[in-house]
């Protein structure tokens, strides 16, 4: 049976603080030193007033890991930095390693649950 799931805030995008909607220059402008952390070491750095992508991840898990256990097919709807977390943990790949893999707009991502962990079918673009 085919039916929409309400809204799971868990598996918004990265929450940016007092970065959001503000350009890369701004930023480094004012906190050079906690930007640069935040993309040449990702994971436990965040932005000033948001999120780390280790927060990200955890949240985005734990929403993926709700609806899986719902049983059946579970197609969602998300961002970039949500489909990243959940390609990483498959992978079991670290953050700075996920950085390099490209999701285009409008992509299929594929991952499914294993009695041992998430396992990916594949990755952007599936054949």
């Amino acid at each position: 049976m085919r039916r929409r799931q309400p809204h799971d805030p868990g598996l918004r995008e990265i929450h940016f603080g007092a970065w959001e909607n503000r350009s890369f220059a701004e930023i480094d402008a004012e906190e050079p030193d906690a930007i640069a952390a935040f993309w040449q070491a990702p994971g436990p750095s965040c932005a000033t007033g948001g999120e780390s992508w280790d927060m990200l991840a955890a949240r985005v898990s734990a929403a993926a890991d709700r609806l899986a256990a719902m049983g059946g097919e579970v197609i969602v709807v998300a961002h970039f930095g949500a489909i990243l977390t959940q390609l990483q943990r498959a992978r079991g790949m670290t953050a700075a390693e996920i950085f390099a893999q490209k999701i285009d707009n409008l992509s299929v991502t594929s991952l499914r649950r294993t009695g041992t962990g998430w396992e990916e079918g594949c990755a952007n673009h599936c054949p």
